[in-house]
């Protein structure tokens, strides 16, 4: 009902986490912040791979010729440093509890969404530039 007041906030939110001062909590501002700057990186790729691949010259100039190259690069940077972010951010368990362990964080992690991250962030781009076969 639109007129019921709102839901309190969750057990866990309101729990002291326990752990390392480098740990990023999965519900923090920070969090939240370079969650929407991954997300606008994902539509900046999602933009120009296809325009890339459309309005490219042909084959005779070299792909350091692109416009997107440094930004594409950048963008790159930050899927590798969210990487290493998710390594460190805390997690909520099936049961609710929020984990801290660095141990517990990476194994779920690699168990997880590690992967596809990792295809995600290979830097293309950079193999290009220095002429690398793939």
């Amino acid at each position: 009902n639109v007129f019921e007041p709102k839901p309190s906030v969750p057990e866990y939110k309101v729990a002291s986490v326990g752990g390392s001062r480098c740990l990023l909590l999965h519900y923090s501002v920070p969090k939240a912040v370079w969650d929407g700057l991954i997300l606008l990186a994902t539509f900046y790729v999602a933009v120009t791979v296809p325009y890339n691949v459309c309005f490219s010259s042909d084959d005779d100039t070299p792909i350091t010729s692109r416009h997107t190259l440094v930004s594409d690069i950048a963008v790159e940077m930050l899927f590798i440093l969210d990487i290493i972010l998710n390594f460190r951010t805390t997690y909520v368990s099936q049961s609710g509890q929020v984990i801290s362990a660095p141990r517990s964080i990476g194994l779920h992690y690699l168990a997880t969404w590690f992967f596809v991250d990792l295809i995600a962030a290979l830097p293309f781009d950079l193999l290009y530039v220095f002429n690398i076969t793939v």
